[in-house]
């Protein structure tokens, strides 16, 4: 297998147009704070981790750089978040041309991603229903990996995890019915970044559990996805 690469502060456009895109170009980040996947040093060959983000849908995957750190060929995908359902089965997402990709966590973590409890072999497509998170209440991160938290009239806290499953993947919705501010719990661990906060948006953060399964790791943020 190829060696693995960490793109640092890698965030890009895919004007990739395709039904269940397996081979994406990648182009121009995404705002001056991130660079392409070229100038963050993409080597032919080398394999990476990347967070496909498009609309309220996202996908977790590992693929190979070629063409100059130009195309990523994905060959794994860990999870889809396809119309609000969790796909573990290897389902890939549409693409329509204007799909961000945020190269991420190091592949030699990925072997943890899949959800909570859920079997190495599959008998039919695996979903996951989000867990409600309620304002400044502890939630179970030993039963719930995939949360969501609804925003309507107050600010909300996000609180900590009554328990974690060490080195797992977390990701949390939060949708916004009003314009107020979201906060998080002293075990999410940062800096992360800052919620929308308007109404009508839908922002996607990302953690991951500490060996010791007592904090939550930042691994990145698709803000405004709703919008």
């Amino acid at each position: 297998m190829a060696a693995w690469q960490y793109l640092n502060n890698c965030h890009v456009f895919t004007p990739t147009v395709e039904e269940a895109a397996s081979v994406i170009d990648l182009g121009a980040a995404i705002d001056a704070t991130y660079l392409t996947a070229a100038d963050a040093g993409a080597a032919d060959g080398k394999r990476s981790a990347a967070l496909i983000a498009l609309g309220n849908d996202l996908e977790l995957v590992e693929g190979v750089f070629s063409s100059t750190g130009t195309v990523f060929t994905i060959d794994t995908v860990h999870f889809a978040i396809i119309a609000a359902t969790l796909y573990t089965d290897g389902t890939k997402m549409d693409l329509d041309g204007s799909a961000s990709v945020l190269f991420t966590t190091p592949g030699a973590r990925l072997d943890k991603f899949a959800g909570v409890d859920i079997p190495n072999v599959w008998t039919a497509p695996q979903k996951q229903t989000p867990a409600t998170l309620a304002d400044a209440t502890a939630w179970d991160g030993a039963a719930y990996a995939f949360l969501k938290a609804s925003v309507s009239g107050s600010d909300f806290d996000i609180a900590n995890p009554s328990a974690l499953v060490a080195e797992q993947m977390y990701a949390i919705r939060v949708d916004y019915a009003s314009a107020n501010t979201v906060s998080f719990g002293t075990d999410f661990k940062g800096p992360i970044d800052t919620p929308t906060g308007t109404s009508g948006a839908v922002d996607w953060f990302f953690f991951f559990s500490n060996a010791a399964g007592d904090a939550l790791e930042y691994l990145g943020a698709s803000l405004d996805a709703g919008a």
